[in-house]
């Protein structure tokens, strides 16, 4: 009897063992379709959203009023270079480009 009770038990966990690795395999499955279809819908969403900047980049290299204005404010440090933001803060990030785009 005691043989018997062992056999049932070694079935059972030989059992549970195998529907372990079928469920863990069914999940890894899906994950990797979930990942595939959320990374497809980003590489969408990011194509979409980058669109109009690249048209617009298209019309910047191809509008000579444009291409001077990068001329007209110039580099920072250079002589004639529009100055930075009047906040010492953000003088780094900014630049003051009052007058420049107002005709």
């Amino acid at each position: 009897s005691l043989a018997v009770f062992g056999i049932c038990v070694a079935m059972g966990l030989s059992f549970v063992n195998h529907q372990c690795g079928a469920h863990q395999k069914r999940m890894l499955s899906e994950a990797t379709g979930h990942a595939a279809e959320a990374m497809e819908w980003f590489s969408d969403e990011f194509d979409r959203a980058l669109a109009p900047l690249f048209a617009m980049a298209q019309v910047v290299k191809h509008d000579e009023e444009l291409c001077q204005l990068a001329k007209t404010i110039g580099n920072r440090g250079e002589p004639d270079a529009l100055p930075g933001w009047p906040d010492p803060e953000l003088e780094m990030m900014k630049r003051d480009v009052g007058g420049v785009c107002g005709d």
